[in-house]
């Protein structure tokens, strides 16, 4: 079958639009289309499809290695991710470093989540949001293979919040999604609006959808900041269900659906600036 790049957003129908849906339903980003309810690729480029693109597009890097813009349009960089949705071609080739000068607190969840980056944790088969580390994250330990697991960044964050803190949850109680660590951050005065301040290292970063009016909405995605570039633009993560993997990454701050940052502690000061870069001769900076 022929993949088409033809540009594809909300309101399309299409064999076009079919074979994006294709795709986002073999790797486990489209449960129900927003016409039929079911998994069928139907073609039309409806609600539930645009929000399986924007998780999609915030969870893949494109071609040049830094994460796709989250619009929800289906141009050429999502396309070729979308041929290239796992592997190889969604490794970032970035070095895991931690910044010196952390709080305890925020060093020690860095290092919790690069421990699970250094095992090279991934979907086995790609697409079923399963592993036998992934299902310690999200509670599916002793569940038949066949059972398909829940998108996963949000259980890796709170698990590695838990592991790094003697068991104790840094959110009150293990979470499953971005919304809900947004809205228990707000209650326990542990977030920051983007607007009101920059990213720290060990912050845990929020992106939530907006629908047409601009209101968040309740899908999303989550991940640790690892490091900030000097003029605090652009970030390191660490994250899982990147590419069907824990993943080292880079995202630019001015991404629309970031919205802003929980705060493992209020330390903030005395840590040092600047990104990680490739790192060519070790496997482990090839995630």
């Amino acid at each position: 079958m022929t993949t088409s790049t033809k540009t594809a957003r909300k309101g399309d129908k299409g064999h076009h639009v079919a074979q994006i849906q294709q795709i986002l339903i073999n790797e486990g980003f489209l449960t129900a289309t927003a016409k039929s309810g079911t998994t069928n690729a139907d073609g039309i480029f409806g609600t539930a499809t645009k929000k399986s693109v924007l998780y999609f597009q915030q969870t893949h890097i494109g071609k040049d290695g830094q994460f796709l813009d989250d619009d929800g349009i289906v141009g050429k960089g999502t396309w070729w991710a979308l041929r290239n949705p796992n592997g190889d071609a969604q490794r970032s080739g970035l070095e895991g470093k931690i910044p010196e000068g952390l709080s305890q607190a925020r060093n020690d969840m860095l290092m919790v989540a690069l421990g699970e980056w250094q095992k090279n944790v991934r979907e086995i088969p790609n697409g079923s949001n399963r592993h036998e580390r992934i299902d310690i994250y999200s509670n599916l330990v002793g569940k038949a293979s066949s059972v398909k697991g829940p998108p996963w960044c949000a259980w890796f964050t709170s698990w590695v919040a838990q592991e790094s803190n003697q068991g104790e949850y840094l959110l009150g109680k293990k979470l499953g999604s971005a919304w809900k660590h947004y809205k228990a951050a707000k209650k326990l005065h542990l977030w920051c609006d983007k607007k009101d301040g920059g990213p720290v290292p060990g912050d845990i970063f929020v992106m939530l959808y907006r629908d047409e009016n601009g209101k968040l909405t309740f899908r999303g995605h989550v991940g640790f900041v690892l490091r900030v570039s000097e003029d605090g633009k652009t970030i390191n993560t660490i994250e899982g269900n990147a590419g069907n993997r824990v993943k080292v990454g880079k995202r630019n701050v001015s991404q629309k659906n970031l919205v802003g940052w929980v705060r493992a502690d209020s330390n903030l000061g005395g840590w040092t600036s600047g990104l990680v870069g490739a790192k060519s001769t070790d496997s482990d900076g090839t995630r």
